[in-house]
């Protein structure tokens, strides 16, 4: 599959299902953000905030 290819899937996905693609996005990125933690030896179940400058930070733990 190319970039282009899944970019359009994607947004397909978007314009038919809003959640779904919000949950798979974030599911996406969260996993991301984990797998980069472990592979720095750092623990990724723990509380995790991403300062991104201008924009919104974000915070990611564990679910209630």
């Amino acid at each position: 599959m190319t970039k282009d290819e899944l970019a359009n899937g994607f947004k397909e996905l978007a314009s038919n299902d809003v959640d779904g693609a919000l949950a798979l996005a974030t599911g996406i990125f969260v996993g991301l953000v984990e797998a980069c933690l472990a592979m720095n030896g750092e623990d990724p179940k723990r509380e995790i905030t991403i300062e991104s400058g201008r924009q919104r930070d974000i915070t990611l733990h564990e679910a209630e």
